[in-house]
């Protein structure tokens, strides 16, 4: 019978490490179902040996070897059959008779597996009661979460201190450590891992451990430092509870530089025993010895083009060259080395996307360099990442860059990017809820990055979630009162959902305006207009520039507000200056024999020129580029590009009397967006603009306007058209 027991429990345990991690409970349930059986063994045998199942039910078990005295004699001194009947029946249950082996078999076999049943309803009950005690969460999670939302341990790690003796690097060997360990945190399952831009914010910080855990809402921080020399590196570390600032484990880890990546991995396997987690199995390091050694100077090479690449902007380009070229020398000095081949391909795709150079060749560059580090087993989730960059980037192919950056999120489920490089792809295909579910968990990986927040808040806005946007912008604008993304989009969203275009206007003018950018200046442009008040927004609206484009849409600017104005012929001037400095681009575009610019440049530039067209009178030329625009970008493929270019279109049908064809441009924007999220545009354009005022005559119109008219217009206050100064 033990051997019964054993194959049962067995089976059961097999089941067990399928079925128990499907439902993400904790790896503390499979060691309790073992010990539970284990307990239940004595248990059942004890049971098998003193119980019997019969039909009158469980009864103690009488076994004897003979059943010559269990015969009852009747009164004329034979046997009464009825106690025969009873004796035959008691000799099968306790051993003798004809059936008796098979009946021994079947009733032990049964009180095994009662035996068996109760430590598998023990195990049961308290891993119910477990669930009971905290509310439930664990069941319900583990029943409807997915991996995203199921982290149950949470950390930071913060900068490392650079104790280097020279201390002649700048600090980018521990910003490289520091960087690198994260990336081997991000791969441990369930893991809520703060990224890099959020801790950066406590480079030399005097909080206290307990005051960044609530600000980040961790449980761990880990604190560390490297020593570097000039052929080893000594990393220490410490890792602590954050609600009572008690050190779960302190270490000192030794290596030679070579073997860098051979601490990393040590740092992130301790770390992973003291959280009770393990390493996704396929970024296990042992598994993975190739990657573990490096030339010390490929190595650097390595982590000074990444110190500069983190922050890199694409209009820098000394600083773009300068990065490339320390990938190129690191891959140089170790070609082995598959991280360099990883994030040169990268760098390349961001220069065929930002407009820096979009030759053939550059996309081969990044083709190749992809194909290297793929070969050279490189993390599979680096690996993914950039395949899913490429494929965004170059081949504008977004169906299959979110394939791979589902992969890379699955991979590496502790790092924000892949989340965030998913947002983005989900909301130019207009699937702006699961955008905004990935926004979410990226911004919870890394709550303090600014950029990221930037694009929740302009989603939320797409979404039709006004007030929650301009939530978001004030919490980011808290942060950094001056960052000019934020204040553009706070001062559209404000304009939408309390339509005082007046009083905007004042503080648009009383800002500082030394860092403003162009889009500053178009929602100055369209506010003043709104107001009434163009003139006000002409007396700052000239500032110098060389650069020909820029000179073209200042004047264009000009034009626009000079007409609004009645100054016709000081409109008519600058409409002509604009017309030069456009023609001036153009020609040093066909001098120089560059390659167009990004995608969305190219759709810039053509939008700027209908403009132009429509401005001189000319909408039927302005209508001809714009519905190639937007046939180029309709907005079923690309919310970002197309969105913009279908309102643009629909406001030139409007100034042009094509009302049946605007009103259909508008239905479809209105079904794939928010109106109120359009940039320097929007209903409130659409119903108060002084240029769709005849158009708000036509009854046909009007009616398509109460139509899409939002809840919030009903707190505008009533004001008359504005009339030109």
């Amino acid at each position: 019978m033990a051997g019964t027991y054993v194959v049962v429990a067995g089976s059961l345990m097999q089941a067990g490490a399928v079925i128990l991690p499907a439902f993400e409970l904790p790896a503390s349930a499979m060691r309790l179902m073992i010990l539970s059986l284990a307990v239940g063994f004595p248990l059942a045998i004890l049971l098998a040996w003193l119980l019997d199942i019969s039909p009158r039910g469980i009864r103690l078990a009488r076994r004897r070897l003979h059943r010559a005295d269990t015969g009852a004699v009747s009164a004329d001194g034979g046997t009464d059959p009825r106690e025969d009947a009873d004796a035959e029946h008691d000799a099968e249950e306790e051993g003798v008779g004809p059936a008796a082996d098979a009946s021994i078999f079947a009733r032990s076999l049964e009180m095994i597996l009662l035996g068996l049943a109760l430590p598998v309803l023990g195990f049961a009950l308290v891993v119910l009661g477990a669930s009971w005690r905290s509310g439930g969460q664990e069941i319900v999670r583990a029943a409807t979460a997915t991996s995203d939302d199921s982290a149950v341990a949470s950390l930071a790690v913060l900068p490392f201190a650079d104790l280097s003796s020279e201390g002649t690097d700048g600090g980018f060997f521990a910003r490289g450590m520091h960087e690198d360990i994260l990336a081997q945190l991000a791969r441990l399952p369930r893991l809520k891992l703060i990224s890099r831009t959020s801790v950066m914010a406590y480079v030399e910080t005097t909080k206290s451990v307990r005051e960044i855990g609530e600000e980040l809402a961790v449980e761990h921080v880990l604190e560390g430092s490297v020593r570097r020399s000039a052929t080893h590196v000594r990393v220490t570390a410490q890792l602590i509870r954050t609600a009572t600032d008690e050190h779960v484990w302190a270490e000192q880890f030794d290596a030679e530089l070579a073997d860098v990546f051979t601490v990393q991995s040590r740092i992130a396997a301790a770390i992973a025993r003291s959280l009770e987690r393990e390493l996704a199995p396929e970024h296990d390091a042992s598994a993975a010895p190739a990657e573990l050694a490096v030339v010390p100077a490929a190595y650097d090479a390595y982590q000074k083009a990444r110190d500069l690449h983190r922050d890199l902007d694409p209009a820098d380009r000394a600083r773009f060259d300068q990065t490339q070229h320390l990938y190129e020398e690191a891959r140089r000095l170790d070609p082995r080395f598959a991280p360099a081949w990883i994030q040169l391909a990268i760098l390349h795709a961001e220069a065929r996307w930002f407009g820096l150079d979009r030759s053939p060749a550059r996309i081969e560059q990044a083709r190749r360099c992809l194909d290297e580090g793929r070969t050279r087993a490189s993390a599979p989730d680096q690996i993914a990442l950039a395949e899913g960059i490429f494929a965004y980037y170059v081949d504008q192919d977004y169906g299959k860059a979110l394939l791979f950056f589902d992969d890379a999120t699955r991979l590496a489920p502790g790092s924000a990017e892949p989340f965030f490089y998913r947002a983005m792809i989900l909301r130019r295909q207009g699937e702006l809820d699961r955008s905004l579910e990935a926004e979410a968990r990226a911004l919870e990986l890394d709550p303090l990055n600014l950029a990221h927040r930037d694009e929740h808040a302009l989603t939320l806005a797409l979404a039709g979630r006004l007030d929650t946007a301009r939530d978001e912008l004030d919490a980011i604008l808290e942060r950094d009162p001056e960052r000019p993304r934020a204040q553009v989009q706070r001062w559209q969203v404000e304009l939408e959902l309390e339509g005082r275009p007046d009083r905007l206007l004042e503080t648009l003018l009383a800002v500082d305006r030394s860092r403003w950018l162009e889009p500053h200046y178009s929602m100055l442009e369209t506010v003043a207009i709104l107001a009434g008040q163009p003139q006000r927004a002409l007396q700052v609206l000239d500032r110098p520039t060389p650069f020909p484009l820029a000179r073209t849409r200042l004047a264009y600017q000009r034009s626009v507000l000079a007409r609004h104005a009645g100054d016709d012929a000081s409109a008519t001037r600058a409409l002509d200056e604009a017309l030069a400095a456009f023609a001036e681009w153009r020609q040093r575009v066909r001098a120089s024999g560059a390659e167009s610019a990004s995608p969305l440049e190219v759709l810039e530039v053509s939008q700027l020129e209908a403009l132009l067209a429509a401005e001189g009178g000319r909408f039927e030329r302005a209508l001809e580029l714009q519905v190639a625009n937007v046939e180029a970008f309709p907005i079923e493929r690309d919310l970002i590009g197309g969105g913009p270019a279908l309102w643009l279109l629909a406001d030139l049908q409007i100034r042009a009397g094509e009302l049946a064809q605007a009103g259909r441009s508008l239905e479809r924007l209105a079904g794939r967006m928010a109106l109120g999220s359009v940039p320097f545009g929007g209903y409130f354009v659409l119903s108060r603009g002084p240029d769709h005022a005849a158009a708000r005559r036509d009854p046909s119109h009007a009616a398509l306007l109460a139509r899409l008219r939002p809840r919030y217009a009903d707190a505008w206050p009533p004001v008359e058209e504005p009339t030109p100064e």
